[in-house]
């Protein structure tokens, strides 16, 4: 039997490298879905003058929510797509696309909120509000 002092080493240091990626895992995804969020929270919300002029002209609400959120479904669906393929040629396999997927969700969460928000808002108030 031998003894090998350098060996146990490496084994212990990779123990500790693999139980503190598996702590960390799921707490990037979770910065990573608020992260989403916020994004799409602030992309609809400095669209504000955007939804005032369509109110001004007479659209519908619901008119209003699909012409924004599906333009945010399209945008944030080819790149969630295009990083998962990124993250796919890079190695992280089904992780990778688990992330992207996960992300997009918080995203589109994020974005219907949003403009649930903003279409709910007065058509006089979103014209004399200042950035």
């Amino acid at each position: 039997v031998l003894n090998d002092h350098i060996f146990n080493q490496t084994v212990q240091a990779l123990n500790r490298y693999i139980t503190l990626g598996q702590i960390l895992f799921p707490v990037l995804f979770i910065l990573m879905g608020v992260l989403g969020f916020v994004v799409s929270w602030l992309m609809v919300n400095g669209r504000r003058m955007e939804f005032a002029i369509m109110r001004g002209l007479g659209a519908s609400r619901g008119r209003m929510f699909c012409s924004f959120f599906l333009e945010q479904v399209a945008l944030a669906l080819l790149g969630c797509v295009l990083g998962g393929l990124v993250l796919t040629a890079l190695g992280a396999g089904w992780a990778g696309w688990l992330a992207a997927a996960g992300f997009l969700v918080c995203y589109l969460i994020g974005c219907a909120l949003a403009v649930l928000a903003v279409g709910r808002t007065q058509l006089m108030s979103l014209l004399s509000e200042r950035e």
